[in-house]
């Protein structure tokens, strides 16, 4: 899924993991399913098998690209450099 290799190659290893593990733990937020991880930026087994799951179900899945990109969005609000990075990022929400 590129939603997962692009933080990492756009913001390094650890960086771009705690942007998912972030993303994760929004969704935990709002699901009783899903446990809470430490964003420790570590791609482990625990990070690794809640992708799996969120993988199994499409509207954990819609709502966890959302939350990837609400990281990013987060990030990049109020830099100079930003535009052409958000214009990416606005690019790839998934629609409705």
């Amino acid at each position: 899924m590129s939603a997962i290799a692009d933080p990492i190659f756009r913001e390094g290893q650890e960086t771009g993991t705690k942007f998912i593990q972030d993303a994760i733990n929004r969704l935990s937020d709002a699901s009783s399913s899903h446990k809470k991880m430490k964003a420790d930026g570590i791609f482990g087994s625990q990070t690794y098998r809640a992708l799996q799951e969120i993988a199994k179900h499409t509207k954990q899945t819609k709502i966890f690209l959302n939350n990837i990109s609400n990281e990013k969005i987060e990030k990049w609000t109020g830099d100079k450099n930003s535009k052409g990075e958000l214009a990416r990022i606005y690019y790839y929400i998934p629609k409705e």
